[in-house]
């Protein structure tokens, strides 16, 4: 499989000057000229903290060397170091490849050691040693680590019981929510999902007690959008198909060269069912009795972390025939 290619800043920059950047951006476009003459920093050390600030969400390049503030970065014109620093580590929690590295070290593994496992799963533009310092002077500067490189502010046990023993006047640390994603999905799933289907998953778990409704319906999106992906990696065109019930049957009525269905029985049967319980979320009412589902929390959290080892599932089967649930 090709592993995803992810091109770093060719300098170690602070967090600090990559703020700046994006805070210019929010001014209006601009360009590298600008760029310069606002940070008082080399091009080189600019281009670095673009590379950054793309790389992270926050900026958006409009071509020809221009950019512009990202739409759902809440930077202001003029911010405090406080909201820069927050800002910055919502986006760096949000980065796939940075949760990965954050796991191997709260699992006990020096950074180096954890930048150098992060490059067996996808294609960098530098060393290990340069990932390290780079992901550490970050996750310092954001306090995830200390500075001695020591885990702090993390959950090390955050898990299925805490998600229901969670009181719904409680805030879960949106860090522990893609910790346990990654540990729920494994790193091969977790990196092969791109980015809008991991947010849809990670936002099924942060509102499941306060909105199960919605909660099933994000959970929903990112499962039916999982089902096309797999079809379309596996030359199956799904476009004709509507819902996870339509996609479902189509991926089991499809077959491989060996004449396998493209998932198993068992795998079609229970997205059928998650199916079935996004319908009661997203309909308003049943067409014959003209009644309402009420979801609660519990069947909201049932469906999201049903999807979830559904996802995991159909993963492993349709690449690697494995069943693995």
């Amino acid at each position: 499989m090709t592993e995803k290619q992810i091109d770093l800043p060719s300098h170690n920059v602070s967090i600090s000057l990559v703020m700046d950047v994006v805070t210019r951006c929010y001014h209006g476009v601009t360009d590298l000229k600008s760029l310069i003459t606002y940070t008082a920093k080399s091009g080189l050390y600019v281009k670095s903290a673009v590379c950054a600030g793309l790389l992270l969400g926050m900026i958006k390049e409009l071509g020809e060397n221009k950019y512009v503030i990202a739409d759902d970065c809440p930077i202001t014109s003029t911010p405090s170091n406080e909201l820069k620093i927050s800002i910055f580590r919502n986006s760096l929690e949000k980065w796939e490849a940075f949760i990965i590295y954050l796991r191997y070290v709260t699992n006990g593994d020096k950074s180096d050691t954890a930048a150098r496992k992060l490059s067996s799963l996808y294609t960098f533009n530098k060393t290990p040693v340069q990932i390290s310092q780079l992901l550490q002077t970050w996750a310092k500067g954001v306090g995830f680590l200390d500075s001695k490189g020591n885990i702090i502010n993390i959950d090390p046990n955050f898990n299925d019981m805490t998600m229901v023993n969670k009181l719904s006047k409680e805030v879960f640390e949106e860090v522990n929510i893609s910790l346990y994603l990654l540990d729920c999905l494994g790193e091969d799933v977790f990196k092969w999902l791109i980015h809008d289907e991991i947010e849809e998953l990670k936002k099924s778990i942060l509102i499941f007690r306060d909105n199960p409704r919605e909660a099933i319906q994000c959970a929903g999106r990112a499962f039916e959008d999982v089902l096309r992906r797999i079809a379309i990696e596996l030359n199956a065109d799904p476009s004709k198909q509507n819902g996870i019930t339509q996609v479902a049957n189509f991926l089991y009525s499809n077959t491989d060269n060996s004449g396998i269905p493209l998932i198993h029985a068992k795998l079609k049967n229970i997205s059928l069912a998650v199916g079935d319980i996004r319908n009661m979320a997203g309909h308003s009412k049943e067409a014959k009795s003209m009644e309402r589902w009420e979801l609660s929390p519990t069947a909201a959290l049932g469906c999201v972390l049903t999807s979830i080892a559904t996802i995991k599932a159909i993963y492993y089967f349709s690449k690697n025939s494995k069943y693995n649930y």
